[in-house]
C-alpha cells in the first residue's frame, strides 16, 4: 500500500515558513483557480523559534491590504534583482515568496539562479527537493537530494528525506531501513525523531 506523506513529514521547518506565506497569496491562488491552506497558528508548538509566528498582527490586516503589501515587497524585490542579479540574498527572498504562492516553476528557476552562483548552498537544494517532493516529481525531489548528499554526506535531514521519497513511491520496506539506520546511528538527533514518527504513522498505514 502507497502512503502519501504530507509535505510536513517530508521538510518540517520549511514548510511552517511556507505555510505562513501561502496564507498572505490567497488571492494569486484564486486568479489561478487554486484554493488556498488555511493554517492554524494555535497548533503550532509554543518554542522560540516558531513563537514569532504567532503574533495576532499576522492574522488582522485584510487579504486585500495584505496582498496590496505582498505586491509592492515582490516588485521592489524584483527591480533590486534586475539591478544586482548577484544578490542572492535577495534572489532567495524573492524565490521563497514565489514558492510561497505556489509559482513552482518560476520559484525553482531563481534558486537554480543562485546555485548557478553558489552550487554548494545546501539551503536551496533542499528548498528545490521540497518543491518537487509537493509537486509530486519524487525522481527530481531524490535528484537533489543526492545533490545535498554529495556536498554533505552525513546530512542528517537529507538521508530522512530519501525514505520519504521512498515511502512516496510506496517502498516502505525500504523507507524504513533508513530511517532505522539514521536512529541506530544518530539516535539523538533531530532526524531520528523524525524518522521515528514516520515509522509509526507507516506502520499504521500498511501492512507491509
Amino acid at each position: 500500500m502507497k502512503l502519501k506523506f504530507s509535505p510536513a513529514v517530508f521538510y518540517p521547518l520549511l514548510v511552517v515558513v511556507l505555510v505562513l506565506l501561502i496564507v498572505l497569496f490567497t488571492s494569486f491562488n484564486e486568479k489561478k483557480g487554486e484554493s488556498a491552506k488555511e493554517f492554524d497558528h494555535s497548533a503550532m508548538p509554543d518554542d522560540d523559534i516558531h513563537r514569532n509566528f504567532k503574533h495576532p498582527e499576522m492574522s488582522s490586516p485584510s487579504k486585500s491590504n495584505v496582498m496590496a503589501e505582498v505586491k509592492k515587497q515582490m516588485e521592489a524585490l524584483k527591480n533590486e534583482i534586475d539591478k544586482n542579479p548577484s544578490d542572492t540574498a535577495k534572489i532567495r527572498e524573492y524565490a521563497d515568496l514565489l514558492a510561497a504562492g505556489h509559482f513552482t516553476e518560476e520559484a525553482i528557476m531563481y534558486y537554480n539562479h543562485i546555485l548557478k552562483l553558489d552550487p554548494k548552498r545546501l539551503d536551496v537544494l533542499f528548498a528545490i527537493t521540497f518543491l518537487y517532493y509537493s509537486k509530486g516529481d519524487i525522481d527530481k525531489a531524490e535528484e537533489t537530494t543526492n545533490q545535498i548528499l554529495k556536498t554533505d554526506k552525513e546530512n542528517l535531514l537529507a538521508r530522512y528525506n530519501l525514505g520519504a521519497i521512498e515511502a512516496a513511491r510506496g517502498n516502505n520496506k525500504k523507507a524504513k531501513e533508513i530511517w532505522e539506520e539514521i536512529i541506530k546511528k544518530h539516535p539523538d538527533s533531530e532526524a531520528a525523531g523524525i524518522a521515528k514518527n514516520s515509522i509509526q504513522s507507516l506502520s499504521a498505514g500498511t501492512t507491509n
